[in-house]
């Protein structure tokens, strides 16, 4: 991540470094990017954007050993993403892994009906909801934060449209994407699943069951949607 590398190795490093990847205009669409993010907390008195570390998330149950660390979402790119991606908004958008929930925040914006989080750090749970108690935007009744481990987390048949933020390592991948198989041939669907940073997409490439339907690549975010055949 951008502002990642700006904390470990200096700005005059890190922008070298950009400049030689990415050109000039590509960089400062970076640099602009990264510089709006904090905006959000500050306008809203949210605590959305710092980073946490794995060892402090108070994090229990089986698959704690494949625990990653807490890392913010571009306020200002998820926005660009929910213009750009064409789902229903009829139905629950759930967002696994939703970290301190600035995706549900802006997901109940864009007219979801329903919003949930599933997060199994309580010391992330805890930072959600009182972020969405106090956010003055989109509508707070309609967003749920459930603590529970997302590969044992039984799903709603409702529930249309999920959000990943590269939450996860495989193990855990592959226990979502079976519990959503199932859940399928229990209650026959179209669901839609937005996958951002696609570290395991492997994962549902391999499934008989998805199909990629469109890539999106933003400043700093890659974004692959599957949907069920």
């Amino acid at each position: 991540m951008f502002s990642s590398s700006l904390e470990q190795g200096g700005i005059v490093y890190t922008l070298r470094r950009a400049l030689r990847q990415y050109g000039v205009a590509h960089t400062g669409r970076k640099i602009l990017s990264v510089a709006r993010d904090p905006w959000f907390d500050l306008r809203h008195g949210t605590d959305t954007y710092a980073q946490v570390d794995v060892l402090e998330l108070e994090v229990v149950g089986p698959n704690q050993a494949h625990a990653v660390h807490y890392e913010p979402t571009s306020y200002h790119e998820l926005r660009q993403l929910f213009r750009l991606v064409e789902v229903p908004r009829e139905g629950t958008f759930v967002d696994l892994g939703c970290g301190k929930g600035l995706a549900m925040l802006i997901a109940s914006d864009a007219g979801f009906r329903r919003v949930v989080g599933v997060e199994f750090s309580k010391t992330l749970v805890d930072v959600a909801r009182a972020n969405i108690a106090k956010y003055r935007g989109g509508r707070s009744d309609r967003i749920t934060v459930v603590h529970a481990d997302v590969a044992e987390y039984e799903l709603d048949d409702d529930e249309t449209v999920f959000f990943l933020f590269n939450p996860f390592r495989e193990e855990v991948m592959k226990g979502f994407v079976r519990n959503l198989e199932q859940s399928l041939q229990r209650s026959d669907r179209q669901v839609w699943v937005i996958y951002v940073r696609p570290g395991q997409r492997h994962v549902l490439d391999a499934s008989d069951v998805f199909v990629s339907t469109d890539e999106y690549r933003l400043t700093r975010l890659q974004v692959v949607v599957y949907s069920n055949r």
